[in-house]
């Protein structure tokens, strides 16, 4: 007997870490890529966080003995919010500042938190001085850092100038019939960055999104639907109840009421190059482009 109980304490704690194994699995993993010297104006990947299951906050903080040098703590220098795929935390001199070339660099933090459970990992990143003599011809990439990502169809701003003087963007949606809706992702209103599908099957609708390359920089997602024009009282994201995530399966009748016509709204947060060879300029007026954004608006009766 007293065999048999030393065998079941055992078999309990081998069980016990094998749970605990398990509930931690689906965490985000943080992944160095230090160190982090880096030239101006040429964002490098300082780290890489790898979402196991859980979405996640994450944000960088600048620190002085340990202490934010912001007052307020809430403002991070780097940030996403509610993230559910894979992230790289890029470093841009040219937008992010500390130009210091003194062979340590300014302390920061990043921190990743899921599940009420914070991950840290301190750091310093220093800028290397450029000794090579700039010629005029020298072309810069540009960097859209940080910009708005939305998918494609009529703007806001043209139906109802007092809701926004943004460019975003709104994709009206037939749910009724099975299948696999693509439309493109629009980076800052310039750019084709990417494509999000929108599968329907039978009552089940999931949205997914795909960058066209790594060198899309993912800093937070943001989607939400609209029963109709009229509904839209705000664009903006902060003000618009998070009910809606990529990657998860809502019901037509129990989410959207069973109303299988509906307003997708997506304002992603990216950074992006247009030296990135897998971007294609995107031009709002040309004719292909007019006529199925007014085939949009046939659907919504505007």
């Amino acid at each position: 007997m007293k065999r048999f109980r030393r065998l079941l304490t055992a078999l309990l704690a081998v069980l016990m870490l094998l749970g605990a194994g398990s509930a931690l699995a689906d965490q985000p993993v943080i992944v160095s890529n230090l160190p982090t010297d880096v030239w101006d104006g040429a964002p490098q990947t300082i780290f890489d966080i790898v979402h196991r299951g859980t979405n996640y906050n994450w944000r960088v903080i600048r620190l002085v003995e340990n202490l934010p040098v912001l007052d307020d703590y809430d403002n991070p220098v780097l940030f996403g919010n509610d993230v559910n795929a894979d992230t790289s935390v890029i470093w841009d001199y040219w937008y992010l500042g500390d130009y210091y070339d003194d062979g340590r660099g300014h302390d920061h933090r990043l921190e990743v938190t899921a599940d009420n459970r914070t991950q840290y990992f301190n750091f310093a990143v220093d800028y290397i001085s450029d000794d090579f003599n700039e010629c005029d011809w020298i072309v810069y990439p540009t960097y859209y850092s940080y910009n708005t990502v939305c998918s494609f169809g009529p703007q806001f701003r043209e139906l109802s100038p007092e809701l926004t003087s943004k460019w975003y963007m709104f994709t009206p949606l037939d749910l009724s019939k099975d299948g696999k809706q693509t439309f493109d992702l629009i980076g800052g209103s310039v750019y084709r960055i990417g494509k999000v599908d929108v599968l329907v099957e039978g009552d089940s609708v999931t949205v997914t999104y795909k960058y066209r390359n790594r060198h899309v920089w993912d800093y937070g997602q943001f989607l939400t639907f609209f029963a109709d024009y009229d509904a839209v009282t705000t664009v903006n994201p902060d003000e618009i109840e998070r009910k809606f995530e990529f990657g998860r399966t809502y019901s037509i009748e129990n989410d959207f009421g069973g109303d299988t016509e509906q307003l997708m709204f997506i304002c992603n947060i990216v950074t992006f190059t247009d030296s990135n060879p897998g971007l294609d300029r995107f031009w709002i007026n040309l004719p292909e482009n007019k006529d199925l954004r007014s085939q949009m608006l046939e659907m919504i009766g505007k």
